[in-house]
């Protein structure tokens, strides 16, 4: 039934990846997993999976909650140029 919906509100032009991998993509992306681990499960890529959940956003008007962030992630790294070591931080929130 939610693939004839889907199918009639005629979201994806283009029907080369069958409709109930689509599917489950959209299943699991609503449920709150992330874009790359659905690409590991369903063996697509994550710009095939993200451009489908854009236009699944797009036909129903859905909006996103933005998650409130509560850590900041520190990656120390060092990297050789010119035989000298140089170390970086590089900081984002989680």
């Amino acid at each position: 039934m939610l693939q004839q919906i889907i199918v009639g509100l005629n979201i994806f032009k283009r029907n080369k990846v069958p409709i109930e991998i689509k599917l489950l993509a959209l299943a699991l992306f609503l449920q709150g997993m992330g874009v790359r681990r659905i690409s590991r499960i369903i063996n697509r890529s994550k710009t095939a999976i993200h451009y489908w959940t854009l236009k699944f956003r797009e036909a129903l008007n859905y909006k996103m909650e933005k998650k409130e962030r509560r850590c900041i992630a520190i990656d120390e790294s060092k990297i050789r140029v010119n035989n000298n070591t140089v170390f970086y931080l590089c900081c984002c929130r989680c």
